[in-house]
Protein backbone atom coordinates (compact mmCIF):
# COMPACT_ATOMS: atom_id res chain seq x y z
CA UNK A 1 0.00 0.00 0.00
CA UNK A 2 1.42 3.43 -1.75
CA UNK A 3 0.71 6.41 0.87
CA UNK A 4 -1.88 9.17 -1.83
CA UNK A 5 0.18 10.54 -4.73
CA UNK A 6 -0.23 14.40 -3.42
CA UNK A 7 1.11 13.61 0.02
CA UNK A 8 3.87 12.19 -1.69
CA UNK A 9 4.57 15.21 -3.84
CA UNK A 10 4.27 17.52 -1.30
CA UNK A 11 6.91 15.22 1.13
CA UNK A 12 9.32 15.43 -2.48
CA UNK A 13 8.43 18.93 -3.13
CA UNK A 14 10.07 19.94 0.74
CA UNK A 15 13.09 18.13 0.70
CA UNK A 16 13.73 18.96 -2.96
CA UNK A 17 13.36 22.77 -1.43
CA UNK A 18 15.68 21.63 1.57
CA UNK A 19 18.51 21.35 -1.26
CA UNK A 20 18.48 25.01 -1.92
CA UNK A 21 18.47 26.50 -5.28
CA UNK A 22 22.08 25.23 -6.56
CA UNK A 23 22.66 21.69 -7.17
CA UNK A 24 23.68 19.76 -9.51
CA UNK A 25 20.51 17.48 -10.06
CA UNK A 26 18.70 15.03 -8.08
CA UNK A 27 18.05 11.04 -8.72
CA UNK A 28 14.45 9.91 -7.90
CA UNK A 29 15.08 6.27 -7.71
CA UNK A 30 11.44 4.23 -7.66
CA UNK A 31 9.93 7.49 -8.55
CA UNK A 32 7.46 7.92 -10.26
CA UNK A 33 5.75 4.79 -10.41
CA UNK A 34 2.30 5.84 -12.22
CA UNK A 35 1.83 8.22 -15.34
CA UNK A 36 -0.08 10.68 -12.90
CA UNK A 37 2.64 11.22 -10.25
CA UNK A 38 4.87 11.02 -13.22
CA UNK A 39 2.99 14.70 -14.33
CA UNK A 40 2.91 15.76 -10.63
CA UNK A 41 6.73 15.36 -10.58
CA UNK A 42 6.75 17.48 -14.11
CA UNK A 43 4.45 20.11 -12.52
CA UNK A 44 6.04 20.25 -9.28
CA UNK A 45 9.83 20.82 -10.86
CA UNK A 46 8.14 23.25 -13.44
CA UNK A 47 6.87 25.56 -10.31
CA UNK A 48 10.76 25.15 -9.51
CA UNK A 49 12.30 26.11 -13.31
CA UNK A 50 13.42 22.76 -13.33
CA UNK A 51 12.27 19.73 -15.29
CA UNK A 52 13.40 15.75 -15.46
CA UNK A 53 16.26 15.52 -17.47
CA UNK A 54 16.15 11.36 -18.16
CA UNK A 55 14.40 8.51 -17.12
CA UNK A 56 16.47 5.74 -17.16
CA UNK A 57 14.73 2.04 -17.56
CA UNK A 58 16.81 -0.85 -16.49
CA UNK A 59 15.50 -3.90 -18.28
CA UNK A 60 15.83 -6.94 -16.70
CA UNK A 61 14.23 -10.21 -17.81
CA UNK A 62 11.54 -11.57 -15.35
CA UNK A 63 13.11 -14.58 -15.11
CA UNK A 64 15.96 -12.98 -13.73
CA UNK A 65 14.54 -10.49 -11.29
CA UNK A 66 12.73 -13.27 -10.08
CA UNK A 67 15.73 -14.87 -8.88
CA UNK A 68 17.95 -11.90 -7.69
CA UNK A 69 14.86 -10.96 -5.54
CA UNK A 70 14.75 -14.77 -4.14
CA UNK A 71 18.35 -14.33 -3.48
CA UNK A 72 17.88 -10.88 -2.18
CA UNK A 73 15.38 -12.64 0.25
CA UNK A 74 17.25 -15.41 1.19
CA UNK A 75 20.30 -13.00 2.28
CA UNK A 76 18.27 -10.59 3.50
CA UNK A 77 15.37 -12.42 5.50
CA UNK A 78 13.13 -9.66 3.89
CA UNK A 79 9.92 -11.60 3.90
CA UNK A 80 8.46 -9.68 0.98
CA UNK A 81 10.75 -11.27 -1.66
CA UNK A 82 9.50 -14.30 -2.17
CA UNK A 83 7.48 -15.73 -5.76
CA UNK A 84 3.87 -14.96 -4.76
CA UNK A 85 4.71 -11.48 -3.73
CA UNK A 86 7.51 -10.88 -6.30
CA UNK A 87 4.26 -11.65 -8.95
CA UNK A 88 2.39 -9.20 -7.72
CA UNK A 89 4.83 -6.36 -7.63
CA UNK A 90 5.51 -7.60 -11.44
CA UNK A 91 1.66 -7.47 -12.13
CA UNK A 92 1.43 -4.21 -10.61
CA UNK A 93 4.89 -2.98 -12.38
CA UNK A 94 3.26 -3.93 -15.71
CA UNK A 95 -0.38 -2.37 -15.18
CA UNK A 96 0.51 0.64 -13.12
CA UNK A 97 4.33 1.39 -13.72
CA UNK A 98 5.59 0.16 -17.71
CA UNK A 99 3.07 2.80 -19.67
CA UNK A 100 5.75 5.39 -17.89
CA UNK A 101 7.93 4.18 -20.53
CA UNK A 102 5.34 5.35 -23.15
CA UNK A 103 5.29 8.79 -21.51
CA UNK A 104 9.16 9.28 -20.89
CA UNK A 105 9.35 8.33 -24.64
CA UNK A 106 6.78 11.03 -25.65
CA UNK A 107 8.56 13.73 -23.28
CA UNK A 108 12.12 12.70 -25.19
CA UNK A 109 13.88 11.75 -22.07
CA UNK A 110 13.28 7.73 -21.79
CA UNK A 111 16.80 5.82 -21.73
CA UNK A 112 16.82 2.11 -22.04
CA UNK A 113 19.42 0.57 -20.25
CA UNK A 114 19.92 -3.26 -20.42
CA UNK A 115 20.32 -4.18 -16.72
CA UNK A 116 22.16 -8.07 -16.80
CA UNK A 117 25.66 -7.72 -16.53
CA UNK A 118 28.06 -6.86 -13.63
CA UNK A 119 27.92 -4.22 -11.21
CA UNK A 120 30.36 -2.74 -12.43
CA UNK A 121 29.14 -2.48 -16.43
CA UNK A 122 25.62 -1.54 -15.55
CA UNK A 123 26.57 1.03 -13.24
CA UNK A 124 29.26 2.28 -16.48
CA UNK A 125 26.05 2.29 -18.36
CA UNK A 126 23.81 4.20 -16.06
CA UNK A 127 27.16 6.95 -15.96
CA UNK A 128 27.27 7.39 -19.63
CA UNK A 129 23.64 8.34 -19.46
CA UNK A 130 23.60 11.01 -16.98
CA UNK A 131 27.30 12.30 -18.37
CA UNK A 132 25.99 12.89 -21.47
CA UNK A 133 23.16 15.07 -19.79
Amino acid sequence: QLIPDELMIDILASVYDSFGKEHAGVIFDGFPRTTPQAEALKKMLAERGHKVAAMIELAVPEDELMKRLINRGKESGRSDDNEETIKKRLNVYHTQTAPLIDWYEKEGIHHHIEGLGTVDEIFARVCDVIDNL
